[in-house]
């Protein structure tokens, strides 16, 4: 059994170990067929077109146009073509993957919290409607819960007991002159 499981890790290895021949070949031989004019973006770049703004995500494949004393400038496979400082890109075509994959998972994850805000905004949405939509029934079945009673203080001791005779007073209306 140990025997077999070693066997299989070492198949898995040399697997593995081939495919990464044949990856790093692979970018050698597009390197020598473009003259090795191809760079990867190590970061988000922004550049303005005539129909407005695009976004370069990390890992973006760029062919060489020409060299600049601070970078290159280059065109994407869309045909946008960007200007990029060297430390902004890399030759390096595993790094490039790996920045590619790096920023897909993050914007993914980005994606799956603004999903979970969104859904519990709209929870506690439903929930406050829902309260609206049970005092709102209330009222209509009983209209008495609508307007709440006047507050009248009640009479107690001797205002019941005895209450104080009312005295008029007449008094005779004043002549004018």
């Amino acid at each position: 059994m140990i025997k077999r499981f070693a066997m299989t890790s070492y198949f898995h290895l040399a697997i593995s170990f081939f495919i990464l021949v044949l990856m790093h070949s692979a970018h050698a031989e597009e390197a020598k067929a473009s003259g090795g004019d191809i760079y990867y973006l190590k970061e988000h770049v922004s550049i303005v077109t005539d129909s407005g703004v695009v976004r370069l995500n990390p890992g973006t494949k760029l062919f060489l146009i020409a060299k600049t004393p601070d970078g290159i400038k280059a065109r994407t496979d869309d045909g946008v073509q960007a200007e990029v400082k060297n430390s902004q890109i890399t030759e390096d075509a595993q790094l490039g993957a790996i920045l590619a994959d790096e920023d897909s998972t993050k914007v993914a994850g980005q994606q799956a919290q603004l999903a979970a805000a969104i859904q519990a905004a709209g929870d506690q949405q439903k929930q406050a409607d829902e309260q609206r939509q049970k005092a709102l029934s209330r009222l209509i079945m009983n209209p008495l819960l609508a307007a709440p009673a006047p507050s009248i203080p009640p009479l107690t001791g001797a205002a019941l007991d005895n209450p104080a005779p009312t005295k008029f007073k007449m008094r005779p209306a004043k002549k004018n002159k």
